[in-house]
């Protein structure tokens, strides 16, 4: 049974400015958390992988969006549209990891959206959810469903 209505992959800017928010979070937050650890070279880098790793993993496991995904309206689900469940948000967080991957970008995906078969769609606004055989964009159609 699906919770919510299958929606189209987000695709284009939509995604570069969640990434460029979500990018602009942890690289703030590292900064701040990892300043009064004075941490250098090697463990630097592992600090800093961990923090990327956690916000999205975290994120992305308990809502199905990072502040970035919020910001812009839209969910990571599963390619049926049911929710992502923690091991998605880690294979996810993991496939991050792999350099380059940040340029895999292709026909709406990136490699952790292929290798896990996840996707980014729209958020459905939550009245909407109440009708899950269809999508509702607008408070008139809302009403009208209703009737």
């Amino acid at each position: 049974m699906n919770p919510m209505p299958v929606l189209p992959s987000v695709r284009g800017a939509r995604r570069l400015f969640s990434y460029l928010i979500d990018y602009s979070v942890v690289v703030c937050a590292s900064i701040m958390l990892l300043k009064s650890m004075q941490l250098s070279g090697d463990s630097l880098q592992v600090a800093l992988l961990g923090c990327y790793f956690s916000y999205f993993f975290l994120l992305e496991g308990a809502t199905g969006c990072t502040l970035g995904k919020l910001a812009m309206g839209t969910v990571v689900t599963r390619a049926d549209g049911s929710p992502i469940d923690w091991n998605d948000a880690a294979l996810r967080s993991l496939s991050r990891m792999v350099p380059f991957e940040v340029f895999s970008y292709r026909d709406g995906s990136l490699w952790h959206d292929r290798w896990t078969g996840t996707r980014v769609s729209r958020r459905v606004p939550a009245p909407a959810r109440l009708f899950s055989h269809r999508s509702v964009s607008s408070a008139t159609e809302l009403r009208e469903a209703a009737k």
